[in-house]
Order: structure tokens, then C-alpha cells, then sequence
């Protein structure tokens, strides 16, 4: 005998006492038959809606969509069968806005769950280091050279032989007293382009220095923003162009003589200082997040100790750029200053575009770099070139002194 569906109006008055056992003329008490009917209603739904899936739809004006759950194994069951009516409160109640709801991890939080993992028991410290630097106040000169990169990304444009329009997307910050800005009298002056040239000698019949136009790698153009008494200014170290990204403080300097059709540099400079070859426009680029870390065209001298200028502004974070994703040259650095200015994982590995597993290669190696003694990577042999993880533990020794 199958007993009838109950209703959930009848629901509440029943009790959980069992009932008097009666013996059916099969030989079965009452409650027996009962299970059986039961699980028999079961198969026969799991037989019309597939095995383990069964998809109620309700109908009606509460219009409430039930979602089916992950399959699992039919549950026996030991009591009365719920009606449709009774289902349908259930979902109402469970969808009361008042209840607690479970919170949805959204996929940038996953992401920051899965990158930030915790740290080894002797690395503590020095990520506190880290995170407590990142707090430092704010160094003027610093503002000042980000107030100049924004407007320079942003705001103006290069344009060459008043037919290639270029953005600038990499710049090196230099002012004195710093050790590494070029020791040349133009750059005393403001809105000149500079090409780079190194003094040779001074003339013994006129007294005064001679100097002669960089080659090889050593090239740049740089924009002069200095004033009286004051030597300030920008390398140009990559452009956004309309042949594509160009890449390199020497590169900018062939792709602008090549596009004015110069044969030599000094040919270049006499175009490049006649405001007309090679300026600067007003422009509006599409603004984006600012990274920074140290530069690359600068070299420590032979003689340099730990106490000497050289050694404090060396790893200095004046180098620039709003498009890393773009760039091949340091961007290992770039990240590494990101996560000292605790830029969330998440978004240096898709501003940089970096896969998560060289974010924590790199991360390990600059926290490495942390506890060895500074001498020890100060200088490089000449002609050698350090490879990502030893400029990364380089950079780490370096964040030692109190820049």
C-alpha cells in the first residue's frame, strides 16, 4: 500500500513518535509498505528525468527558477514525501535576501589568493621590510618627475618631419645634483631637445671643453626641462610609432635620424634644434596606470663604494613608462618596484602581461638579494652581462640602503 503525498499544511502536527506497527495481510507492518512505496515513487521519477537528475519545474505566479544541483547519489527516504507546494516555500525562504548568503569570489580575488602565497619563515622579515618602505613619505623630486611623465604620456606627442606622429612610453628622469645627469650646459635650458655627447677635452687655447656626440649605445635624445642653475631632463628611451614600438635610448636615436633622412649626428642636431624637424605637440592619449623602477642607461663607476652618491642613486626609480606590456628591456624590474609599492599581484601580471610562475621566480630571487652583503654585487666585470636573476638579487641588495 503507497501512501498518500502530504501535504505541508499537515507537515507541522505530525510527530516524530513512530506509529503502532500494524501487520499487513502480506505479512509487512504498515511503516514497511510504506518505505517501499516510497522508494518505488522514486525510481519511477528517476526513470522519467535520467538517473540521479531530477529537474523539478515549478509553475505558477511565484515564478521561481530552480536550478539543478550537482548529481549525487539517491538519498533513501525515511519519511513522508514533500509536496510541490512545500518545495517551492523552501526555495522562497532560501532566497530571502534578509538570510546570510555565501559570498562570490570574483576571478581578480582567486587570482590574488593563488599568487600570494605565504612566505617562508626567514623571508617575514624582510617582507615586513619591504611593506614598510612602501610607506615612506613621498620624495618631492619623485612627484615632481611623475607630475612631468604623465603629462608627457598623456598630453603631448612627438611628432617627426611633421608626418609621424609618435607617443612617447619610456623616459629616464634625470636632475642634479644627481651624479648621473650629463655634465653639459644645455641641459640648463627648458622644452630643447638634447642630443647626448660626452666631453672629450678641454681646448688649451681657448679654455673651453670640447665635446663630441655619443655613438654606439651610448646615443640618446634627451627633452631638457632645466632651469638657471638647475640641470634637468628626460631620455626618451621608447616610442610608440606608426611602424611599431621602438625600443632603446640608441634605436630612438636611428629611427628619428633615419625618418630625417640624416646621413650623421651631427647633421641630426642641427635638425633636431631648429624646432621644426622634431617637437613636441599637444595630444590625448588614453591614460593608463604609470610604472616605475630603476634605469638602465646608468653604470656605477669603478671606484664606488657603498657610502658614495653613486652607490644612493644608482637603483633610484626614475625610469618611467605607461605601457610595460610593451617593453622587453627591465620589466623584470618594473615588477619587482610594483610589488614594493604593493600593487596587487593581479594586475602587475596582466599589466606586464607575465605568466604567475615567473612573477614568484622573480620575487624569490629579489628577496634574495635582500640579506647579501652589497659588495658583493656592487660591480659587474666589464663586458659581462647580468642575466634577469642576477640583476633581480642585485636589485634586492641594493633596496638595503636608505634611498
Amino acid at each position: 500500500m503507497i501512501p498518500q503525498v502530504v501535504q505541508s499544511s499537515t507537515l507541522n502536527s505530525l510527530s516524530f513518535a513512530p506509529p503502532p506497527a500494524k501487520t499487513a495481510q502480506n505479512g509487512m507492518s504498515a511503516t514497511q509498505a510504506a518505505n517501499i512505496g516510497q522508494l518505488l515513487s522514486q525510481s519511477k521519477a528517476s526513470t522519467v528525468h535520467g538517473s540521479g537528475d531530477i529537474k523539478p519545474k515549478l509553475t505558477g505566479a511565484s515564478g521561481i527558477e530552480v536550478r539543478s544541483a550537482p548529481k549525487e547519489q539517491p538519498k533513501p527516504i525515511m519519511g513522508p514525501i514533500p509536496s510541490v507546494e512545500s518545495i517551492a516555500a523552501a526555495s522562497v525562504t532560501a532566497a530571502n535576501p534578509q538570510q546570510e548568503k555565501i559570498p562570490v569570489i570574483s576571478e581578480e580575488e582567486r587570482l590574488k589568493h593563488l599568487v600570494r602565497l605565504p612566505p617562508a619563515r626567514h623571508d617575514i622579515e624582510i617582507i615586513d621590510k619591504i611593506e614598510a618602505e612602501a610607506h615612506k613619505p613621498k620624495d618631492p623630486v619623485m612627484v615632481a618627475f611623475r607630475a612631468l611623465a604623465t603629462k608627457l604620456f598623456f598630453s603631448k606627442s612627438l611628432l617627426i618631419n611633421n608626418d609621424r606622429d609618435c607617443q612617447l612610453i619610456d623616459l629616464e628622469m634625470f636632475a642634479s645634483p644627481d651624479p648621473f645627469t650629463p655634465a653639459d650646459s644645455l641641459l640648463f635650458k627648458a622644452g630643447t631637445f638634447y642630443l647626448h655627447r660626452a666631453m672629450t677635452l678641454e681646448n688649451p687655447n681657448t679654455g673651453e671643453l670640447e665635446y663630441e656626440f655619443s655613438a654606439g649605445r651610448r646615443k640618446g635624445i634627451y627633452i631638457t626641462f632645466g632651469e638657471q642653475g638647475t640641470a634637468r631632463a628626460c631620455l626618451i628611451r621608447a616610442l610608440l610609432t606608426p611602424d611599431g614600438v621602438v625600443e632603446g635610448a640608441a634605436n630612438v636615436v636611428e629611427y628619428i635620424k633615419l625618418a630625417l633622412n640624416c646621413q650623421d649626428l651631427d647633421t641630426l642636431n642641427a635638425k633636431i634644434q631648429d624646432n621644426q624637424s622634431l617637437k613636441a605637440k599637444a595630444a590625448e592619449h588614453k591614460v593608463t596606470r604609470i610604472w616605475n623602477g630603476p634605469r638602465l642607461s646608468v653604470k656605477l663607476p669603478k671606484q664606488t663604494t657603498p657610502f658614495d652618491y653613486h652607490c644612493q642613486t644608482f637603483m633610484k626609480s626614475f625610469r618611467f613608462t605607461c605601457r610595460p606590456e610593451l617593453l622587453k628591456e627591465g620589466k623584470h624590474l618594473l615588477a619587482m618596484q610594483a610589488k614594493i609599492q604593493e600593487v596587487p599581484d593581479c594586475e602587475i601580471i596582466t599589466g606586464c602581461k607575465l605568466p604567475i610562475d615567473v612573477l614568484m621566480k622573480w620575487t624569490n630571487s629579489f628577496l634574495a638579494g635582500k640579506s647579501l652583503n652589497i659588495e658583493t654585487v656592487m660591480h659587474v666585470p666589464k663586458g659581462r652581462k647580468l642575466t634577469i636573476k642576477e640583476d633581480l638579487v642585485r636589485y634586492g641588495c641594493f633596496q638595503q640602503l636608505d634611498f
